[in-house]
């Protein structure tokens, strides 16, 4: 039984990572070569450096301590990584993830916040499950729904929110003719 639900769970998240390798790789706006000169991570509290520090309290989210924008030379984040090679994404490393973020949440914060990131990031880093995983048998029921929610948030990061409400409107009036 065990075996089947670890098969099931590698089987979803090779999935997602295609889906999510072809839909940012697909055409957007003008394509950008080379290192990002801004970056975005969205999620859930494994991206907010929560409890990293220990002289603060369980659950301080330690934004610093981030491994994927932290500005603590200590964790060697994603973001720390990129500036040694690309000056130009300095100040650009922006945290919108939020402890206990699911799926939905992600969706929020793709189409609430990112839209106001000035300068818009070129890189988007996404760390998103772990909230919506249940232990209780329903896992199974809740895939098409996450996989549903997950789509829309990386079409909103590629697309942007209104050329993808424009879309969906379009493809709504064209099933109605």
């Amino acid at each position: 039984m065990i075996d089947k639900v670890v098969d099931r769970w590698s089987l979803i998240a090779g999935g997602l990572m295609l889906g999510m390798l072809l839909l940012v790789t697909a055409p957007a706006t003008a394509a950008h070569r080379g290192y990002p000169n801004a970056m975005a991570v969205l999620g859930h509290s494994g991206a907010t450096g929560e409890s990293s520090d220990p002289s603060k309290p369980l659950h301080y989210e330690a934004r610093e301590n981030s491994w994927a924008t932290g500005t603590n030379p200590a964790v060697k984040s994603l973001y720390l990584r990129l500036l040694t090679v690309n000056p130009k994404i300095e100040g650009h490393n922006f945290n919108l993830a939020q402890g206990g973020a699911d799926v939905n949440g992600l969706y929020k914060q793709a189409t609430i916040a990112v839209p106001k990131l000035q300068p818009r990031p070129d890189l988007f880093v996404i760390q998103i499950l772990d909230n919506d995983i249940r232990c209780d048998g329903t896992d199974q029921k809740n895939f098409l729904k996450f996989r549903g929610t997950l789509t829309k948030a990386l079409k909103a990061l590629v697309y942007g929110e209104a050329a993808e409400t424009r879309r969906r409107a379009s493809a709504i009036a064209r099933s109605h003719r």
